[in-house]
């Protein structure tokens, strides 16, 4: 069977989840880009509850092209407030440090193309993880030439903590006691918090 996963910017957890259950796995590179999804966003826990950080995109709310063509804009410095908006919420958790330069490097790196960046992303994580996934980036017409698809449960900012969804997994979180524990945000947030423990959480 073809597993078809949508490719997010440092995805939620269960995404992770998914992607060890149905690897290999294939990502449609030709599917037109969504606006309000985890495409170019992804969501963290501060101090005050949780934060969304979005990646700017060149034509904004106004794009309509294939995901393999959104352009990333770069006209600000997005990559310098991520990275310190990860370092205020998750410089006091246990692992944020053994992280942290690398995550700062990967923050540096400015490819074109949103596609690019993400795969990026998700590398980065997988490595951290010690997970090796196969990937293959495709077409939709391909896919359904090489036999059926399946599409594994979808995440998006206004679903990704239903039931259907879950269940979801449980961890000390750096401000739960203030805040409350919020599931299956960002992957970022099990790293930071769980290290290396966290792949034996997620399988």
């Amino acid at each position: 069977m073809n597993q078809l996963i949508d490719l997010h910017y440092f995805p939620c957890i269960n995404s992770i989840v998914d992607l060890i259950k149905f690897s290999p796995y294939y990502l449609d590179a030709s599917s037109h880009f969504r606006r309000s999804s985890f495409t170019n966003r992804t969501i963290v826990l501060g101090s005050s509850g949780l934060l969304t950080l979005s990646v700017p995109i060149k034509g904004g709310r106004g794009v309509r092209c294939p995901l393999k063509e959104v352009a990333i804009d770069y006209s600000n410095d997005w990559q310098t407030n991520h990275f310190r908006t990860l370092s205020s919420c998750y410089g006091k958790s246990p692992y944020f440090s053994y992280f942290a330069d690398e995550l700062q490097s990967l923050f540096q790196r400015t490819p074109p193309l949103l596609l690019d960046w993400n795969l990026l992303c998700l590398g980065w994580v997988f490595n951290k993880f010690g997970l090796k996934i196969e990937k293959i980036i495709t077409t939709m017409d391909q896919l359904k030439a090489n036999g059926p698809l399946i599409t594994p449960r979808i995440y998006e900012p206004r679903n990704y903590t239903s039931v259907e969804n879950g269940p979801f997994l449980k961890y000390v979180q750096v401000f739960e006691t203030k805040t409350g524990f919020f599931p299956n945000i960002s992957v970022l947030d099990l790293l930071f918090c769980e290290g290396p423990t966290a792949v034996e959480l997620i399988h």
